[in-house]
């Protein structure tokens, strides 16, 4: 008798079949290829993660004490390092996508199949979303861990806004790869897609440097988040494009809409 666990077209045995595969590539990756053991990649996990607590005590500490009253300069500097997060993560995603979707080789494989290619395809998007979320949770979670201790729980709305940061470039990277495949074809889609996260990747740091360049005579992003300049020029108290960083900041309502807007991006696509 064919159970659940064990029909190949049934969506539970397609997800543990691509967890399978997603953990195989981790681990090649993790044990470079198989000259190391899992037991001492983890160690390094641990001593990494000990390392970058120790790094986010000396660079976010001060920054604690920020509440909903935050001030602009306060405000502008924080929502300029979520910026450079968003779009270094959207570069990754962008990566992701198009290694999962063409590095592999199997599409014409995926398509003369009975499974369905809907059903696979929306699974490695799950399984897209969920990699890019956790890396983006691990990256954040020393900054987050030690804003939490000195500042309070309010900081941790800071792991609603990560995960809501990975939804919302996994969507944008789908739609950009899907652009790229009409545009230019499968067989150049994957270099182009590379060539397009190396400049998301580069551009608001580049761009951020020439404005900071520019305006203050100095390539100091955090000087220019903080300067008079960007203070001028920044938005009112009430426009939409300080919500993320009072999302971080602890309001919920802004939590709530940041959550709502990166789901939007992943199932619309």
């Amino acid at each position: 008798m064919t159970t659940l666990a064990s029909n190949p077209r049934s969506l539970f045995w397609l997800a543990r079949q691509e967890g399978r595969i997603s953990w195989r590539d981790l681990a090649y990756i993790m044990t470079a290829g198989g000259r190391w053991r899992m037991r001492s990649v983890w160690i390094w996990i641990a001593i990494v993660v000990a390392i970058m607590h120790m790094i986010a005590w000396g660079m976010v500490r001060r920054y604690a004490d920020m509440t909903l009253d935050a001030a602009p300069a306060e405000l502008t500097a924080l929502s300029g390092s979520i910026g450079l997060g968003f779009f270094l993560m959207l570069s990754q995603s962008l990566e992701q996508v198009t290694r999962l979707f063409y590095g592999r080789g199997d599409l014409d494989l995926l398509k003369s199949s009975p499974v369905s290619l809907r059903r696979v395809l929306g699974l490695r998007v799950v399984s897209v979303a969920a990699t890019t979320t956790g890396m983006t949770v691990f990256i954040a979670a020393p900054f987050i861990n030690v804003l939490v201790y000195r500042g309070g729980l309010h900081w941790l709305s800071g792991y609603g806004v990560a995960a809501a940061g990975g939804f919302a470039t996994t969507g944008i990277a789908l739609a950009l790869t899907a652009a790229l495949f009409d545009l230019m074809g499968a067989k150049r889609t994957r270099l182009a897609a590379q060539i397009v996260a190396a400049i998301i990747g580069s551009a608001f740091i580049i761009a951020i440097q020439v404005l900071a360049i520019t305006s203050i005579g100095s390539m100091s992003q955090s000087t220019f988040f903080q300067s008079d300049f960007a203070v001028e020029h920044a938005p009112a108290p009430d426009s939409w494009i300080w919500i993320p960083a009072r999302a971080i900041l602890g309001d919920r309502v802004a939590l709530v809409i940041v959550l709502v807007v990166g789901a939007a991006f992943l199932v619309v696509p």
